[in-house]
């Protein structure tokens, strides 16, 4: 074996142990969702577990949230967040349309803002109660990007939204 040979050889080693690494990760974090799923039917608890972990494995999200669809009143409803305002965050209801997650469930398309600007731009369309809101739930936090994707059942159908957010990343 040659000097070379050698380094390829720990190089390859290491890269391999990464990825094992991840995958572990990644399985413990399914696994974490799964003993919620079987131990809880309180579904707040649930969404919270869930957005921890998913968080948990995409290293450049820090902030996350989840809205689901009220059939009742036709709007997104805080189904959980992580690392903004819980109070607040718990007052906001969004039209189908408004801001990033209302255009995520409308046209049930995936959206990647990966600017301040991009972002805030999506947001320009919120009701002024709604607006206000967000300035509590942001607590100051400037998010550089954003990923909002919407959430749907079995049948293909949009029943909310998940977004997340990195305040000093760009995915």
């Amino acid at each position: 074996l040659s000097f070379d040979g050698l380094i390829q050889d720990i190089t390859e080693r290491k890269q391999a142990e990464e990825a094992l690494k991840q995958t572990i990760e990644r399985l413990n974090a399914l696994m974490g969702v799964a003993r919620t799923i079987t131990s809880t039917l309180d579904l707040s608890a649930l969404l919270n577990h869930l957005l921890h972990r998913l968080l948990d494995v995409i290293p450049a999200a820090d902030v996350g949230a989840i809205y689901l669809y009220d059939l009742e009143t036709q709007m997104l409803v805080p189904g959980a967040c992580l690392g903004f305002d819980s109070e607040a965050f718990r007052q906001i209801s969004l039209l189908p349309g408004e801001s990033i997650s209302g255009k995520v469930f409308q046209t049930g398309h995936s959206v990647l803002a990966r600017t301040h600007e991009e972002s805030e731009a999506l947001r320009r369309d919120l009701r002024p109660e709604n607006m206000q809101l967000l300035s509590l739930v942001r607590r100051g936090l400037h998010i550089q990007s954003n990923i909002c994707v919407p959430l749907r059942a079995p049948t293909g159908e949009v029943i909310g939204t998940f977004s997340m957010g990195s305040t000093h990343t760009a995915f």
